[in-house]
């Protein structure tokens, strides 16, 4: 997880790392952690009234998650 946190942290406008990693943007924000009870990571993607950007962060993150190999 932390090099998605590393390719993301320059842009974003907020970051927490309760459970997880947590970063926030002007319009979009995600939230990516360990499952606590299955073997997986839970990706959670948010956008204000933007959900072409949403779909398209969440499509970025799956690809860069699936790069990393995490």
């Amino acid at each position: 997880m932390e090099q998605v946190y590393l390719h993301y942290y320059e842009n974003s406008i907020h970051f927490s790392a309760i459970d997880g990693i947590s970063l926030e943007f002007e319009g979009w924000r995600f939230n990516l952690r360990d499952s606590n009870t299955e073997p997986l990571l839970r990706l959670n993607v948010e956008s204000k009234q933007n959900i072409a950007l949403m779909n398209d962060k969440v499509e970025e993150l799956t690809k860069l998650i699936k790069k990393l190999d995490i």
